[in-house]
């Protein structure tokens, strides 16, 4: 592969980065995921899906962040039921327009808003939702710190935060084999989207094994998690460690 342009920092410059990465891919998106998973996409959607059915959900309000192209949106839907009400908060239109077809599809747009705004300053009121989820997203924003706090923030006293999230593996023959495997094989399975990149900074697929340098382990983000105002976290691994499912309460 050629050379990369250097990964973006934080603040504005990465977050416009991470903004047009996601308008250009949004189309492929899900196609995607399924692919460079190898199908475990499924497999941590159903974990997420039974700990969601643990919770009693049902006419609650529910919010989204980086929701993109609506899949665990289309999950909380359903799981809401009809006197419950799904936010979707997104910064990528591109990732909104898919979104809001596959909900006109499956008939739950009725039960779901969809936002443009950023995870790092939300246009909601404080304890205004009874539970808020991000999927395979935290990696992306531009202040980690900022986001769960603003996650903490917009959560009801008694409800919870879950995030489900790619992470370090703790065994070597687990972590060794699956780095090479994100930074050799899945940036190649991405070269068609990189062909409609025209933005500064690494393809789309290059990218992701990016993001996850520097991001926490599941240890530390539980910290974090507890940092921002959230108790009683805990988590679960999945796929021998390389992605977890956390969750806390807001006091």
């Amino acid at each position: 592969m050629g050379a990369q342009s250097p990964a973006p920092g934080r603040g504005a410059d990465k977050a416009t980065y991470i903004r047009e990465l996601f308008d250009t891919i949004a189309p492929g998106y899900d196609r995607m995921n399924l692919l460079m998973t190898l199908g475990q996409w499924r497999y941590w959607q159903w974990r997420l899906r039974r700990r969601l059915e643990e919770l009693p959900l049902d006419g609650a309000r529910v919010l989204d962040v980086a929701c993109g192209t609506g899949e665990i949106t289309a999950m909380l839907a359903r799981r809401v039921g009809p006197a419950g009400r799904v936010t979707g908060l997104d910064f990528s239109p591109g990732m909104l327009a898919v979104a809001r077809h596959r909900l006109e599809a499956l008939g739950l747009s009725g039960r779901v808003e969809l936002v443009q705004g950023d995870a790092l300053d939300m246009p909601f009121a404080a304890g205004e939702f009874d539970l808020v989820t991000m999927g395979f997203a935290l990696r992306n924003v531009a202040g980690l710190d900022r986001a769960l706090a603003e996650m903490a923030r917009v959560t009801r006293p008694g409800g919870r935060v879950l995030i489900l999230e790619l992470s370090h593996s703790p065994w070597p023959w687990v972590r060794v084999p699956f780095r090479w495997y994100f930074e050799r094989v899945v940036p190649a399975m991405g070269r068609w989207a990189a062909r409609r990149w025209r933005g500064p900074g690494p393809d789309p697929y290059a990218w992701l094994p990016l993001s996850v340098q520097g991001f926490p382990g599941a240890e530390e983000l539980a910290r974090l998690m507890a940092a921002a105002g959230l108790e009683g976290v805990r988590f679960w691994r999945m796929s021998a460690g390389i992605v977890c499912l956390h969750e806390g309460r807001r006091p």
